[in-house]
């Protein structure tokens, strides 16, 4: 139930460790995050619209770990999402990017902008996209910038009618999508070129995709050789799926 941290936390110049996880009641970060440079490890970081408590506090703190940025509504163009320096922070190894949940025809202006100036580090393996509002994902998704990526989720991002060709992520062995409602049909653009489609994919889950009405074969390539676990709940339009041998 915390609702605040103390604003007197700029001061503590050496703090290189705060776990914020499960504070889901905290409304805004302490102000000048970006002064504690000796800050490694952030669990979340509630952007702001104020000076002081907007995303360029992230920009030199050199993060690691996991980092979950919320609130990204209040990011409105592309060189402040640039500003958060994700691509130069290395040794985050997962990123969550979570806009606020309203009403689904406000979408907050140049959204599109703003996740193509978030793009992370090349070395990052789990990305989440909750909420996002564009009817497009950016280059560096559709261009696969993220070879390393092990898990990704993109969530809630209903005005997307098409997803990334991540079937060309060659170490991907976690894969879920949730309540992407524009989404009619898994096919080429899905699994990607490659003779071999999601070589790794352990694990996928498929779920409330209230327009999805079909999945794809793709003839002449082999698909998801390694997928074990599949997940399929609330797609009432799809009637049939792919012959995936490795189920069990």
């Amino acid at each position: 139930n915390l609702l605040e941290l103390p604003n007197g936390m700029k001061h503590m110049k050496s703090l290189t460790y705060l776990g914020l996880t499960n504070c889901y009641f905290l409304s805004h970060m302490p102000k000048e995050m970006g002064q504690r440079t000796c800050l490694h490890s952030l669990s979340f970081f509630i952007v702001g619209k104020d000076d002081g408590y907007q995303i360029n506090e992230l920009k030199g703190l050199n993060l690691r770990g996991a980092l979950c940025l919320k609130e990204l509504n209040n990011v409105t163009n592309l060189m402040d999402a640039k500003n958060a320096n994700l691509i130069g922070k290395e040794n985050l190894h997962s990123v969550s990017l979570v806009w606020r949940r309203k009403d689904k025809h406000n979408i907050p202006a140049h959204v599109e902008d703003v996740l193509d100036g978030l793009q992370p580090h090349s070395n990052l393996k789990k990305l989440r996209i909750e909420e996002y509002g564009g009817s497009k994902f950016p280059t560096w998704m559709e261009d696969l910038l993220l070879q390393n990526l092990v898990e990704i989720s993109p969530q809630f991002c209903e005005r997307c009618e098409h997803l990334p060709p991540l079937g060309k992520l060659s170490f991907l062995k976690d894969l879920f999508i949730y309540a992407m409602a524009a989404v009619k049909y898994l096919g080429n653009e899905f699994y990607g070129d490659s003779v071999i489609s999601f070589p790794s994919l352990e694990r996928f889950e498929l779920c409330f995709m209230a327009n999805l009405e079909e999945w794809r074969t793709v003839h002449g390539r082999e698909i998801f050789p390694r997928l074990s676990t599949l997940k399929i709940n609330y797609c009432p339009k799809l009637v049939e799926l792919p012959f995936i041998p490795s189920i069990t």
